[in-house]
C-alpha cells in the first residue's frame, strides 16, 4: 500500500497527444507503399443529447460499472474474463472506460509493462477525481475510435447508418458498442459473422444488466449497415493497394498498437511486401483477367507467401478497396475443391499409404454415409480403373480421394491441415488468419470445407519448406517518429509440421499435376514449380496453388454468391482451376522469380506401403452427382495401369489436352489455355 501510495504521489497526469501523423507504410525495401492518414474525423456532441440506449450499449460493451468505480476495477477484470468465456471472447475487456480514455487522450509509454499499466491506472485514479463521471464518459464517446476514420460516436453514426447520434436505435447502438474492442477487425463488412457474434454478445449484456427485456438478444434484427464509403479515401486506397493498406491496419491492431497510437506516434511501418511481386500480381491479374472484358462482379485473388519464414511477398485482395471492401485474400473463405487434395494426401502418407498405392478410380461411386454418389470430372464421369496415387492427383480423381480421406482418418487430415498452415478454429480472430471450421468427413477429399485463399498459401509453403510451416506476417518493423523500435516481427516456425520425406512425396505428386496433369497451363519458365488446381461444383470456384523452393502462391476466382452465378462463359469459357488460375500463377511468378536462383525439388522418398484401397460399389448413372462441364479436354489415351512395387509412377504418354477431373461437390477439371 506504501508503494502505491507513494506512486501515485508522484504520477501526474500527462500532457494531451500531439496532432495526429500519417503512417507511413513501406515496402520491404524501404520504399514508400503507401500511407495511413492521421486525418480525425470527429464531432464532439454533448452526454445530454445522446440516447440511453446508446450510453447503456456502450456501458455494457466496456464497463457496465464505470459509474459504480472509481476508475480501476478489479472485480471488472475477472468479470470480463468470465463473460468472455461464456460468450465466445467476444465480450469484453478487462479495463475501465476511464483508463481507455487515458490511453486515449494522453500520451502514455507504449511499451507492454506492468510499470505502463499502473501509470495508467494512477492517471484513471487521478482524472476520477479532477472530472465528473459524466464529463469522462462524454470526453470517452467522443474521441474512442469505432474505424473506418470514424473518432466519436457522432462520426461513427454518420459513417455507418447515415444519422446522428441522437436517432440511433437499440439495435444500431449495438453495432458501434461492439466495435470499440476492436473496430478494424469486426467491421461488418469484412468480417459479417463477427461482426454480428460481437453484437448479441452486447445486447446479451444489456439483457443481464436489466436495461433490455430478457429474449430481446434473440429477436433483434441486425440493422443494415451502409458500405464504406470511398470519401477521402478514394486516392490512397483506390486500386488493389488499398486492401494491403487495410490489412497493415488490421495488423497494427493485432500486435498491440490502438488506433490512437496509428494516428498519433507517426509510425513507420516496413512490411514484409516485395514491390516487384506486387506489381507482378496486379499485372498478371490485368493481363489474364482485362477489365472491360470480364464481368464488373468477378472477383479474384493472389497471395504469396516466402516458404519457411511466412513472410507476405505480394497480396491481392481486389481490383479496388473502395469499390469492394472485402479482402477476396484474407476474409473470404470459400471452398478450394481439388486444391485441398495434397492436404489429405500427407495425411495419408502419415498413415502409411504411400504414392504406389492403388486405388479404384471408377465413377461413380458410392460411400458409407454418402447421400449421392461420388463423381469424377466431366460429363462422361471419366473411369481411371486401379491407379497409383501419383496419377491420381496429377488427374484429380475425385473417388480415390473419397476413399483416401476415409482410409487415413478425416480427424487426422483435419490435425496436418493444422499443422501445415490452416488455423485452428480457436485461433484469434483479429489478425490476417482467419479461424475456420474442418468438417470431419470424407468430404475433405474433395475439398467441401472453407478456408482462405491465405491459408493454401501458407500449407503449400510448408511443402515447400521440406515440411517446415511458418506462420505468414505482414509486418517486418514498425518504428515511431524518434526512430525507436515499437515492434518486431519474430518468426514463428515449426519444423516438426511434417516429416520432409513426406513433403517430397508430396511435392513429387504434385509436379506431375503440372508437368503432364490438369495444371500445365502453370508450367513456369525454365524452372520446376508444383501446384494444385481446384474447381468447386458448377463452376462456383477456381482455384491453382502452387510453389517453387521460394515462394509459394495461391490463386482463387469466383463470385460473391456463387450459389447464384457461376464461373461459366468468362472470356468465351468455362473456368476450371487449370485455365484462368493456372495462367496467372505463370504469369504472375515468371516475372515475380525473374533473376532468382533455380532451385530443384527434392527427390521423392516414397514413405509409406504399397496399399490396394478398397473398392465401393459402382452407382447406378441415375444417381450420379452432377458433373461439370470442361473446358477443355486433357488426353483420353492415359494408361490406366497397375503399378507393381518397382514402378515409381505411372506416366501418361503423351502431353495432355483432355482431362480427368472430378465433379461432385465440389470437384475440379484440366488445364486449358486461356
Amino acid at each position: 500500500m506504501f508503494f502505491l501510495g507513494v506512486l501515485y504521489a508522484v504520477t501526474s497526469v500527462p500532457n494531451a497527444t500531439p496532432d495526429e501523423q500519417s503512417v507511413l507504410v513501406l515496402h520491404n525495401d524501404g520504399s514508400e507503399l503507401g500511407r495511413i492518414q492521421g486525418e480525425e474525423n470527429r464531432t464532439d456532441v454533448p452526454l445530454e443529447s445522446l440516447s440511453e440506449p446508446v450510453r447503456q450499449a456502450v456501458l455494457a460493451a466496456e464497463d457496465e460499472g464505470f459509474y459504480g468505480h472509481n476508475g480501476v476495477s478489479p472485480t471488472g477484470i475477472f468479470r470480463a474474463l468470465f463473460r468472455n468465456v461464456k460468450g465466445g471472447g467476444v465480450s469484453q475487456g478487462g479495463s475501465t472506460i476511464t483508463q481507455q480514455y487515458t490511453k486515449t487522450k494522453f500520451k502514455l509509454s507504449r511499451e507492454r509493462s506492468l510499470s505502463r499499466k499502473l501509470k495508467e491506472v494512477m492517471v484513471a485514479v487521478k482524472l476520477e477525481r479532477r472530472l465528473s463521471k459524466d464529463e469522462i464518459f462524454e470526453n470517452y464517446l467522443n474521441t474512442i475510435y469505432f474505424g473506418r476514420g470514424a473518432y466519436g460516436i457522432e462520426a461513427a453514426a454518420k459513417t455507418y447508418f447515415g444519422v446522428p447520434s441522437r436517432a440511433l436505435k437499440v439495435e444500431q447502438a449495438a453495432v458501434l458498442a461492439s466495435l470499440i474492442r476492436s473496430p478494424e477487425g469486426g467491421d461488418p463488412a469484412r468480417r459479417p459473422e463477427l461482426a454480428k457474434k460481437r453484437w448479441t454478445a452486447v445486447l446479451v449484456n444489456m439483457e443481464e444488466e436489466g436495461w433490455l427485456p430478457d429474449g430481446t438478444s434473440e429477436t433483434a434484427v441486425y440493422p443494415d449497415i451502409r458500405k464504406p464509403g470511398a470519401g477521402k479515401t478514394a486516392g490512397r486506397l483506390a486500386g488493389p493497394r488499398g486492401h494491403v493498406i487495410k490489412a497493415v491496419e488490421t495488423e497494427l491492431a493485432a500486435i498491440g498498437l490502438s488506433p490512437e497510437e496509428v494516428s498519433y506516434a507517426g509510425l513507420r511501418v516496413t512490411t514484409t511486401i516485395d514491390a516487384k511481386a506486387q506489381a507482378a500480381a496486379a499485372k498478371a491479374m490485368d493481363e489474364i483477367l482485362p477489365r472491360d472484358k470480364v464481368p464488373d462482379d468477378l472477383l479474384s485473388a493472389l497471395i504469396s507467401v516466402e516458404p519457411g519464414t511466412g513472410a507476405i511477398k505480394a497480396m491481392f485482395g481486389g481490383r479496388d478497396y473502395t469499390k469492394r471492401f472485402i479482402n477476396d485474400a484474407t476474409d473470404n473463405p470459400r471452398q478450394p475443391g481439388s486444391s485441398f487434395k495434397p492436404v489429405v494426401l500427407a495425411a495419408a502418407i502419415e498413415e502409411g499409404i504411400g504414392l504406389r498405392s492403388v486405388y479404384d478410380g471408377r465413377s461413380p461411386q458410392d460411400f458409407p454415409g454418402r447421400e449421392r454418389p461420388v463423381s469424377n470430372y466431366g460429363d462422361s464421369n471419366d473411369s481411371f480403373g486401379r491407379i497409383d496415387l501419383v496419377e491420381a492427383t496429377a488427374k484429380s480423381v475425385n473417388t480415390v480421394y473419397f476413399r483416401l480421406a476415409l482410409d487415413a482418418g478425416p480427424r487426422k487430415v483435419i490435425d496436418v491441415a493444422q499443422r501445415l498452415g490452416v488455423p485452428d478454429s480457436d485461433e484469434s480472430e483479429e489478425g490476417l488468419r482467419q479461424p475456420v471450421k474442418l468438417r470431419p468427413e470424407g468430404g475433405l477429399g474433395l475439398g467441401e470445407s472453407e478456408v482462405h485463399v491465405l491459408d493454401q498459401a501458407a500449407v503449400f509453403a510448408t511443402f515447400a519448406a521440406n515440411g517446415t510451416a511458418a506462420t505468414p506476417y505482414l509486418i517486418q518493423r514498425v518504428v515511431d517518429r524518434e526512430g525507436k523500435v515499437v515492434f518486431k516481427a519474430e518468426k514463428n516456425t515449426d519444423a516438426s509440421a511434417l516429416d520432409p520425406e513426406i513433403a517430397a512425396d508430396v511435392t513429387f505428386a504434385m509436379q506431375q499435376v503440372v508437368e503432364k496433369g490438369t495444371a500445365t497451363g502453370a508450367r513456369l519458365d525454365g524452372r520446376p514449380a508444383a501446384g494444385k488446381t481446384g474447381t468447386t461444383q458448377d463452376n462456383a470456384d477456381a482455384w491453382f496453388v502452387g510453389f517453387t523452393p521460394q515462394l509459394s502462391t495461391a490463386v482463387w476466382m469466383g463470385f460473391d454468391k456463387p450459389k447464384d452465378k457461376q464461373l461459366k462463359n468468362i472470356l468465351g469459357r468455362d473456368v476450371t482451376g487449370g485455365s484462368f488460375p493456372a495462367a496467372i500463377f505463370k504469369r504472375y511468378m515468371d516475372e515475380a522469380l525473374q533473376g532468382a536462383p533455380v532451385k530443384a525439388f527434392p527427390p521423392p522418398a516414397y514413405v509409406g506401403k504399397k496399399e490396394t484401397g478398397s473398392q465401393p460399389s459402382r452407382a447406378p448413372a441415375s444417381q450420379q452427382t452432377p458433373s461439370e462441364s470442361p473446358s477443355s479436354l486433357l488426353p483420353s489415351d492415359l494408361p490406366s495401369v497397375e503399378p507393381s512395387p518397382s514402378v515409381v509412377v505411372v506416366e501418361p504418354s503423351s502431353e495432355p489436352s483432355r482431362p480427368a477431373e472430378p465433379s461432385p461437390p465440389p470437384s475440379e477439371p484440366p488445364p486449358s489455355s486461356p
